[in-house]
């Protein structure tokens, strides 16, 4: 005989997916913000700021990192 557990009877809904756009580094405005990768966790995907169509920056360390204009970024929806 099988048992009702209520902790498992509520409903889960599907997640909503990410919140980045993919596209391409050339694509992206000067001075927009961009991220490397469309992992949700944020102490290991930082934002970066592009500063010109070769550049970008860490907007936490300021560090500067070049960026090949096919590169794979993405932007927050």
């Amino acid at each position: 005989m099988s048992t009702n557990n209520p902790v498992q009877d509520r409903y889960n809904p599907p997640g909503l997916g990410t919140e980045f756009e993919h596209c391409r580094f050339s694509d992206i405005p000067v001075h927009e913000l961009f991220w490397l990768s469309d992992d949700m966790n944020f102490t290991l995907n930082v934002p970066y700021r592009k500063i010109n169509e070769t550049q970008g920056q860490n907007v936490k360390t300021k560090e500067i990192l070049n960026v090949n204009d096919r590169a794979h970024s993405y932007q927050k929806i």
